[in-house]
């Protein structure tokens, strides 16, 4: 029997001047994680890949913006990953000295584990 996992990569990456702490990285990719589910028809037909979609996050964690920055080859997938982060809305506060909006990739792996 195979296990179906998805793996939501655990970082996310900058794009403007000012990384996040690492412990603000962790929490918002945990937060994102419970919402995020490989779905049923990718896992019937064994669908797997890495999807990267770019976020604009308000300091007070409020989504600006999600958009889709590099597709995993599947729309499946793509469409997931996207309304993974939509329902994580908002995400964890980023500190009072971060810009007023932030640039981020996040890289999510959907990947079936035997």
């Amino acid at each position: 029997m195979r296990r179906l996992v998805a793996i939501l990569v655990a970082s996310l990456a900058a794009t403007a001047s000012a990384q996040p702490s690492p412990e603000w990285q962790a929490a918002a990719v945990a937060h994102i994680l419970r919402y995020n589910r490989y779905p049923v028809l990718a896992q019937r037909e064994g669908v797997e890949g890495t999807v990267r979609v770019r976020l604009c996050v308000r300091r007070d964690g409020r989504l600006v913006s999600v958009a889709l920055e590099k597709t995993s080859g599947s729309s499946i997938l793509d469409d997931a990953a996207i309304q993974a982060v939509r329902a994580a809305n908002p995400l964890p506060a980023l500190s009072a000295d971060a810009a007023a909006e932030s640039y981020f990739i996040l890289p999510v792996t959907y990947r079936i584990a035997e």
